[in-house]
């Protein structure tokens, strides 16, 4: 390890000592992994739970959640408006609306090369 360690004293001075690198420690022992032995589903009352034994004979056990509220699916409305279009959505908070109106036209283009006639002879 290089550098220096700096230090403000009470009067505000920095001190700066040298860091010093110590040899290195023995090697930490290797991790043990673990499998899954088990998995268990099973139902009490209704409600399910799947369990999962490991080889270090731990386990977890899961739980299926509370039901959810029924949901609600938005309509999509396209419909004909003078000079363009109206989209209107509609979910569980009402409706809104976006009017999509017809462009310009853009200006003419240049006037074009033109195209010539290619005739291939057989030799």
């Amino acid at each position: 390890m290089s550098g220096l360690l700096k230090i403000r004293d009470a009067d505000g001075n920095i001190i700066e000592i040298p860091a010093i690198a110590g040899p290195p420690g023995p090697a930490g022992e290797r991790g043990k992994g673990i499998t899954i032995d088990n998995i268990v589903e099973s139902e009490l009352n209704g409600k399910r739970s799947t369990t999962i034994t490991f080889s270090d004979d731990s386990e977890i056990t899961i739980n299926d959640g509370e039901k959810g509220v029924d949901g609600y699916s938005p309509t999509v409305a396209i419909s004909n408006i003078t000079n363009g279009k109206r989209i209107s959505i509609t979910d569980k908070n009402g409706t809104k609306t976006a009017d999509i109106l017809n462009g310009t036209n853009g200006k003419d283009g240049a006037v074009g090369i033109g195209i010539k006639t290619i005739t291939i002879e057989e030799v």
